[in-house]
């Protein structure tokens, strides 16, 4: 089969293809030693990128899907409250999604905050003092457009490592809300509630019981103590009937040994003749009698 089709000028054969110009110069057989560089001469002589070395290179990731660290860590932190990743979605959906496979649910956290002094190549211990060891704030837009924060939840380490204790720190967790401030949420004019690991203050901070509450509180339901009810006040009111007579005075039958016998100041007991009153120094009776 024909290859070349020719014809004859009437001095010279001329090919069909037209003259040919000269020949260019040979293709690259090295590449840059530039240290941004990722490209590199492949078995067939020509430029090749390959994603393997990508993905060494930036994020290593097979296909999409992340298999090592990925560490995000500017020279210098962002000024504006984004912080230095920023996810935006513009629908109903979760714009973050965090899953795990476990069984496990201590001491392996889906999120971790980790607060030190120092630098990154030198870290610290946090100090003895109250150190916010990080949060999590809610914002929206003012209508100046300036970022305003609604809720927040952070954590305080009110006590660092000590020479006793070098690896443990107290810590109280607060949860805050109420009318939102520029900024990134730390002042607020309500602090809901705060955990410690003495207990739970809800409008109160200084906690020294396991539940302290600072304000009126309206229980909307049963309410069942089974410890004695104390009170430091002067002047106290209940709801008529909200306290049952057997919660004062029993609902059995009460005899006193003798006059010197045990008992609460106070204290109101009942039997078929006499009411008994504890008073500071013994037990009295008046006589009962019938209607």
């Amino acid at each position: 089969m024909a290859t070349e089709i020719y014809v004859w000028t009437g001095a010279d054969w001329e090919s069909c293809r037209g003259p040919q110009g000269a020949t260019g110069p040979e293709g690259p057989t090295v590449v840059s030693a530039d240290a941004v560089n990722v490209a590199k001469i492949g078995t067939d002589g020509k430029i090749l990128v390959a994603q393997a070395d990508l993905d060494t290179r930036y994020v290593n990731v097979p296909g999409d899907t992340m298999t090592g660290q990925l560490i995000v860590a500017p020279a210098v932190g962002p000024a504006t409250p984004e912080g230095t990743i920023k996810l935006i979605g513009d629908n109903t959906n979760a714009n973050m999604t965090i899953q795990r496979n476990s069984n496990t649910v201590t001491g392996h956290p889906s999120v971790r905050y980790i607060r030190t002094l120092g630098t990154t190549a030198a870290p610290l211990p946090i100090g003895n003092v109250d150190t916010t060891m990080g949060g999590m704030a809610w914002h929206t837009i003012g209508a100046t457009g300036a970022s305003i924060a609604c809720g927040y939840i952070y954590c305080i380490a009110s006590e660092g490592p000590t020479a006793a204790n070098k690896d443990y720190i107290n810590s109280r967790l607060v949860f805050s809300a109420g009318r939102g401030v520029p900024g990134d949420g730390s002042a607020f004019t309500k602090q809901l509630m705060t955990i410690t690991t003495v207990g739970v203050g809800m409008n109160w901070q200084n906690i020294t019981r396991q539940l302290e509450v600072g304000g009126g509180a309206i229980i909307r339901g049963a309410f069942e103590v089974t410890g004695n009810i104390t009170s430091a006040g002067t002047a106290h009111s209940f709801a008529a009937a909200s306290i049952p007579s057997s919660a004062v005075i029993g609902d059995v039958a009460f005899t006193p040994a003798g006059t010197a016998a045990a008992g609460a100041n106070g204290s109101m007991r009942w039997d078929e003749n006499f009411l008994y009153l504890r008073t500071g120094t013994a037990w009295k009776k008046v006589a009962l009698s019938a209607l």
